[in-house]
């Protein structure tokens, strides 16, 4: 089925056709209109806030917005790891509700804008930006009078610590340029993303650039990551579903290998330690990476984890060689390629079907399982040799 999302809409909205049209009929998603009366997103998988004049832009932009009937609803299905996307005005109605760092002024020139407009992607991951590549220069319009960003030092310095500055002004050649800056925003901010990376915000209108006849599709890289991301939690519960996910594939895919090791070479602890742990972060590691993205890791922490991968493929393929053998001459043929190889599926499957067939992994699993206990049972007086 697919993803089904709620465009919000409060008096002086006016992009929510041209995000309909954009979800639905460009790209197949579902999608429906919920009013600013509404008290629930129940059934939801994404939000959409966007652009317009919400109020008239009375006070200031968002001021209003913020205290209108579904605006707790937006927050407690971002708390709950939902993903969020506010484009122009959707951004100030992020920033003024308190769930997007920082806020939204008047352009510094003092002139409204509408124009295309390049940007650097600086966060390429889920579920807003995984479709794209670091550094990407994309073009998608603004179209805006109050879009100049605002966050004190600290904040900002948290925020780039953090990674939550997702999309910059630019030039052509992806750099910080004279005139790139279209409203005086603090270090060139277009869109940012809350400390979990669920709520995204942005000046540019994503949905205005989704065929080519519109002028491109660079917009589109927003909505098909969105899309990659629904059929994976995300937030806390992605991370808590990575690492659930691959301990069980290593106990699922690893039990009958180690035992049958141990029970073959007399395996002390250190041994079954040397080859099991790096095979287990690795399929922690990839797990992480799927459910969070790149974004998850530090510089330091994927090069530790490009070492952990290397360490468990040497472990993996000098401890198999003599696992190999070893079958041969106790004389067990069939338990060889069922526990021989129980790692290294069990992190294969990790990634590529464990998020979106969970009900695959577990007949997997079990069948591995049934199959190394029914090999091991049948065979261990030779195993025994």
């Amino acid at each position: 089925m697919a993803p089904r999302f709620a465009i919000v809409v409060f008096p002086g909205t006016w992009s929510d056709r041209d995000w309909m049209r954009a979800l639905t009929e460009v790209a197949g998603a579902e999608a429906e209109y919920v009013f600013h009366l509404e008290r629930s997103l129940r059934g939801f998988d994404a939000v959409i806030l966007p652009g317009g004049f919400s109020y008239g832009d009375y006070l200031r932009p968002g001021a209003i917005a913020r205290f209108s009937p579904i605006m707790p609803s937006i927050a407690e299905f971002a708390r709950a790891g939902g993903p969020v996307l506010g484009s122009c005005n959707g951004f100030q109605v992020l920033c003024e509700a308190g769930l997007l760092p920082g806020a939204l002024m008047r352009n510094r020139h003092l002139e409204f804008r509408c124009q295309p407009q390049l940007l650097r992607v600086e966060r390429a991951a889920p579920p807003f930006t995984s479709d794209a590549a670091p550094g990407q220069v994309i073009s998608v319009p603004i179209s805006h009078g109050d879009g100049n960003y605002y966050a004190d030092d600290d904040t900002l310095a948290r925020m780039e610590a953090n990674g939550q500055v997702a999309l910059r002004y630019c030039g052509a050649d992806g750099l910080p340029a004279p005139g790139a800056n279209p409203n005086g925003s603090r270090a060139d901010v277009a869109g940012v993303t809350n400390e979990a990376g669920n709520v995204l915000g942005l000046m540019p209108h994503p949905e205005r650039v989704v065929e080519e006849a519109l002028g491109g599709v660079d917009g589109l890289l927003f909505i098909r990551s969105m899309l990659a991301a629904q059929w994976l939690p995300r937030g806390g519960l992605g991370l808590a579903f990575g690492v659930g996910l691959a301990i069980f594939c290593t106990l699922c895919f690893g039990l009958g290998d180690v035992i049958a090791r141990r029970a073959m070479f007399h395996l002390s602890p250190a041994g079954i330690l040397f080859i099991t742990v790096p095979m287990t972060v690795v399929s922690l590691g990839a797990a992480v990476l799927l459910t969070e993205g790149p974004g998850a890791f530090s510089g330091h922490g994927l090069a530790f984890f490009g070492l952990a991968a290397l360490m468990g493929f040497l472990a993996y393929v000098s401890g198999n060689v003599s696992y190999f053998h070893g079958m041969k001459r106790a004389g067990v043929t069939l338990a060889a390629p069922i526990l021989g190889a129980g790692p290294l599926f069990g992190v294969l499957l990790a990634v590529t079907l464990g998020g979106e067939r969970p009900g695959l992994l577990t007949i997997g699993g079990a069948f591995v399982i049934v199959a190394g206990v029914a090999v091991l049972v049948s065979d261990r007086e030779r195993i025994a040799e």
